[in-house]
């Protein structure tokens, strides 16, 4: 793994922004320029969540991140925290540490910025890579929903195993703990959270469609198998299209090469709660999977091809919403979890055994 080179900029309205440089470039004898990659971390996070990634991506690449404003270490309470504030902050990066026509890949917010920036920038920006990140919107619930997990966070954290087990375990526990500020009585938060609720309150009034249609560059949208991106919302980004190959190639674990065939897709096993899953993260979790297929009931039935084209898919919707009643409460969620997950399983299944109409 690369040793990050930390440096500091400041924006034009005066906040800190605190950068990892990673230090890779061109590989031995070439005389091409690297490519430069800018990482851009999601809400509450922090730019050290993108070491690994940039150590894989090797010679030839110019990996920089940055604490977003008002994360990490950058300055903690800023007073703009707009969407616009976020996109001249990528800018101010691109500029001050001349990132020339960088790839820009980010997660969740980040991904978000990273998607108005090339918009809003098309000359400055080579490619976009969006994990679990998209335009979609208004969503009214956000904020609340952002609050109410912030504030399940056991405040202060006693210990650093503490922290990694309420968010999860494994890499994604550890990349979170590892952003918490350590003080003599325990572990906090770098992060306020009334900051962190207003960098989502614009989603909660509008979409970002418009400026999704302003993207020219080439562009890859990662969603994770157990992730909180709607189906719907990466179909209809693929369907309007900015500039990208009119086919999407699924992406396979464990680096297989597209160009082979791929292996028959089973069914995936129904999602496990994992025993470190925390009441905060879990019922955002689920309330996430019920909006998506919400959206997704909605797109079937208003699509041209009509409801007899999705009468598998429908048929466990309605039975989905028939178990569930009028109650989408948390303990109800909760209650009917299996249900829940396993059929927006069933459906991802069974949209991927039709390439045609689905790749």
């Amino acid at each position: 793994m690369p040793r990050a080179r930390r440096t500091t900029i400041t924006t034009a309205d005066g906040v800190r922004l605190a950068c990892a440089e990673y230090g890779q470039g061109p590989s031995a004898g070439s005389t091409d320029p690297a490519v430069p990659v800018l990482l851009l971390h999601g809400l509450a996070g922090h730019t050290a969540e993108w070491d690994v990634l940039a150590g894989l991506l090797g010679p030839g690449y110019r990996p920089v991140g940055y604490d977003a404003r008002g994360h990490g270490l950058s300055d903690r309470l800023p007073e703009d925290v707009s969407r616009a504030a976020h996109v001249r902050d990528a800018v101010a990066v691109i500029d001050q540490l001349a990132l020339a026509r960088p790839v820009l890949i980010g997660q969740s917010l980040g991904g978000l910025t990273a998607l108005l920036t090339a918009a809003a920038h098309p000359d400055l920006v080579r490619a976009l890579v969006l994990v679990e990140a998209g335009p979609r919107g208004p969503a009214p619930e956000l904020p609340g929903k952002i609050g109410t997990w912030l504030d399940s966070w056991p405040i202060p954290f006693a210990s650093a195993d503490e922290a990694v087990r309420f968010f999860g375990g494994g890499p994604a526990g550890l990349a979170w703990a590892a952003g918490l500020k350590v003080r003599p009585d325990g572990l906090y938060p770098r992060v306020d959270r009334d900051v962190m609720v207003g960098c989502v309150a614009e989603s909660a009034v509008r979409s970002f469609w418009e400026e999704w249609d302003e993207v020219r560059c080439p562009t890859l949208v990662v969603r994770g198998a157990a992730g909180a991106m709607p189906t719907s919302e990466a179909e209809e980004m693929r369907v309007r299209g900015a500039g990208r190959p009119p086919r999407r190639r699924p992406l396979h674990r464990r680096g297989r090469d597209p160009r082979h065939p791929a292996p028959r897709r089973h069914p995936r096993p129904p999602l496990e709660r994992h025993p470190n899953c925390t009441p905060g993260n879990c019922d955002y979790f689920l309330g996430r999977v019920h909006d998506e297929l919400t959206g997704l009931d909605a797109a079937m039935k208003a699509d041209p091809k009509g409801p007899g084209h999705f009468k598998e898919p429908l048929e466990l919707t309605s039975k989905l919403w028939k178990t569930l009643g009028d109650y989408t409460s948390t303990p109800n969620l909760e209650k009917h979890r299996t249900e829940l997950i396993g059929t927006r399983d069933k459906i991802n299944v069974w949209m991927q055994d039709r390439p045609d109409d689905y790749s």
